[in-house]
C-alpha cells in the first residue's frame, strides 16, 4: 500500500542521513521544521552549502525565493520571484506556514506585521528566505552551533534584523546579529 510505501522511503532516507544528524539536528531546532524537511533541504542544497553558495543571497536565488527587480526608467513592471529550484521552495513555503503558526516565534511576528501589507503569499515567500538565509548561516558555523531554542530568536523591527541570542541573558556582549534582509519590496 502506499502507506507502507512512504514508511519504507523514510526509513531509507533516515538510514542514508545518517553522517548528517549533526547538520539535521541543527536545522530541525528551527521553528517550523521537522526532521524530514531539515533531510529533504540537506539532500537539496548538501550539508555544507557554502561549498556550492558564496553568499546566502545567492541560495536563496538558486531556490526562488528573491524577488525580480524589473524597473525601468522608475517603473515598477514586476516583483514575481524568480523560477528556481521547486523542490526547496516547495518545502521553505510549507516549513514558512508552520513557522508562522509556532506560538512566540519571530517568524509568526514578523509574518503578522508584514501580512496585511504584503499579502500572505508574499509574506510567506519572505519568510521563506529568512529561514534559507538562516540555515546557511547555522550551516556555516558547522557544528560550533547547537539546536536552536525558540527563546534565542528575537526580531528587532527598528533594525530590521534577526537576533540570534547564545545564551538566555541577552546582554550585548552575549549575541551575535544575523541580518536577514528583513525587508521585502513589493
Amino acid at each position: 500500500s502506499a502507506r507502507e510505501d512512504i514508511t519504507s522511503i523514510l526509513e531509507d532516507m533516515r538510514l542514508l542521513s545518517q553522517p548528517f544528524q549533526e547538520q539535521i539536528a541543527i536545522i530541525d531546532s528551527i521553528p517550523g521544521f521537522d526532521e524530514e524537511s531539515a533531510m529533504e533541504i540537506i539532500a537539496e542544497i548538501s550539508e555544507i552549502p557554502q561549498e556550492h553558495f558564496a553568499t546566502s543571497e545567492k541560495l536563496c536565488s538558486w531556490s526562488g525565493t528573491v524577488p525580480r527587480n524589473d524597473e525601468s526608467a522608475g517603473k515598477i513592471k514586476s516583483r514575481k520571484t524568480n523560477p528556481g529550484n521547486s523542490y526547496v521552495k516547495a518545502i521553505l513555503c510549507q516549513c514558512a506556514w508552520a513557522a508562522v503558526s509556532v506560538r512566540n516565534s519571530p517568524f509568526r511576528t514578523w509574518y503578522w506585521a508584514h501580512k496585511h501589507k504584503l499579502g500572505e503569499k508574499k509574506a510567506i515567500i519572505a519568510i521563506a528566505r529568512k529561514l534559507l538565509k538562516l540555515i546557511y548561516l547555522l550551516e556555516i558555523q558547522n557544528g560550533q552551533h547547537e539546536p536552536l531554542e525558540l527563546h534565542q530568536l528575537r526580531i528587532d523591527q527598528q533594525h530590521e534584523q534577526l537576533q540570534l541570542h547564545k545564551d538566555n541573558s541577552y546582554s550585548q556582549s552575549h549575541y551575535h546579529i544575523v541580518k536577514l534582509n528583513m525587508q521585502f519590496q513589493m
